[in-house]
């Protein structure tokens, strides 16, 4: 496959877009479904897709809904999308932002735990947000490795 072109650290969030838009649901649908073909010329989108971090912009549109719906409309249309097993709500919205964030990078993780420290953070709540933190990486590890057997 000739002319595509791979950014490992460009990726795409969803949620900016009005899931009540019908127009907007349907062509989510047809991309997401074009996705599961493995000769998609663009299959490697799914691994660039995040779900989560722009829906606050879905406030700014007509017919905005709570983000509980919100979030329940998105995983719907993966759902309707061919996706039984899943892969795609997992992926966009665990997986794939986890690594967009860096938050499966245990060196940059101790680094802001540093800077949270020199900033005199709360040293409980600094402490236990980083051990939480350092078990995403494992998380979305065990995530990646039964999404593998999926797709």
């Amino acid at each position: 496959m000739g002319g595509e072109i791979h950014f490992e650290n460009v990726y795409t969030d969803m949620s900016c877009f009005p899931l009540a838009n019908q127009t907007i649901q349907k062509n989510m649908k047809e991309f997401f479904l074009e996705m599961t073909e493995k000769d998609c010329w663009y299959r490697h989108m799914r691994n660039k897709i995040i779900f989560g971090t722009d829906w606050y912009l879905t406030l700014l549109t007509p017919g905005k809904a709570p983000y509980h719906s919100f979030c329940e409309s998105f995983y719907n249309i993966c759902k309707e999308a061919n996706d039984a097993n899943e892969t795609f709500w997992f992926r966009f919205s665990l997986v794939n932002p986890a690594t967009f964030y860096g938050l499966d990078n245990h060196e940059m993780l101790a680094k802001m735990n540093l800077a949270l420290k020199g900033a005199n953070a709360n040293e409980a709540l600094r402490t236990n947000g980083l051990k939480r933190m350092l078990n995403i990486k494992t998380q979305v590890d065990q995530i990646k490795k039964e999404l593998s057997k999926v797709s």
